[in-house]
């Protein structure tokens, strides 16, 4: 089953906890149940029309909008359906926060939840289904192997997973909120990370990306990235979760009352 193109954002809807909702961008948030550590995350990568009514029009040239006009020809409402690429960890990580403040003032957000990046195990767990079940057919869930290809593809094209997430292999790598140390990577990794003098916390991204060899590509796939990386393959998913720490304006204004 694919995502259906809609041009409209889909009606906001309250947050009950067990139930799959719509948020205030438009994403379809998906409920990971995991006992008392259980969460909600976007069914597909952010897209470029959930990041721009969130974050606003980017700040940096937009390279992939100039491959879409110059050879893709593709029309607004499929261009709002492409992954958000070039975003350092950084401004995932602000859009979190923006998205967090949004939904508390419009009264869609319980006080002590928030938006953020994945954990690598929420990640994993959202990927797995709750399982270790490894997927069989990866051409069936992901755009890999298409190296000359200028651009990722519209989300929600392959198949979901049992839990209806698309796009968690393939399509573009995605960022997770943990890092990984210099130790625990393996040779290959260092000769192509060290080489280039990034700093040696390196954040980890998940998923793969359509430009990745069709033999490179395995169900387990990860990478050590440094935090400031822009890339064209590079994008984030969203969870929704529980969390001792507040909105700043929820914390502000208690400081004002």
């Amino acid at each position: 089953m694919t995502l259906k193109l809609v041009v409209d954002k889909p009606k906001p809807q309250k947050v009950i906890y067990g139930k799959d909702f719509v948020n205030l961008a438009g994403m379809k948030m998906i409920f990971c149940e995991w006992g008392p550590k259980s969460f909600w995350m976007s069914a597909t990568p952010v897209t470029r029309g959930h990041y721009d009514g969130v974050a606003g029009p980017p700040r940096f040239a937009d390279t992939l909008k100039r491959a879409v006009d110059d050879e893709y020809g593709m029309s607004e409402a499929e261009q709002a359906l492409l992954p958000k690429v070039s975003v350092d960890r950084t401004e995932a990580v602000s859009f979190c926060m923006q998205l967090t403040r949004s939904a508390y003032e419009s009264a869609q957000l319980p006080a002590d939840h928030r938006y953020k990046l994945p954990t690598e195990a929420q990640w994993l767990h959202a990927f797995y289904t709750g399982s270790k079940e490894r997927p069989e057919d990866l051409e069936s869930i992901a755009w890999f192997g298409e190296g000359e290809r200028k651009l990722p593809h519209l989300v929600g094209q392959k198949a979901p997973n049992a839990w209806g997430f698309h796009d968690m292999l393939g399509n573009v790598w995605e960022w997770c909120s943990g890092f990984t140390k210099i130790e625990e990577m393996t040779p290959c990794d260092e000769a192509v990370y060290l080489e280039k003098s990034y700093a040696p916390d390196l954040v980890v991204t998940r998923g793969g990306s359509w430009r990745v060899a069709a033999d490179e590509m395995h169900w387990n796939i990860w990478r050590p990235t440094p935090p400031r990386l822009r890339d064209i393959d590079l994008g984030f998913r969203v969870i929704l979760c529980k969390s001792r720490y507040k909105p700043m304006k929820i914390v502000a204004a208690e400081m004002v009352g």
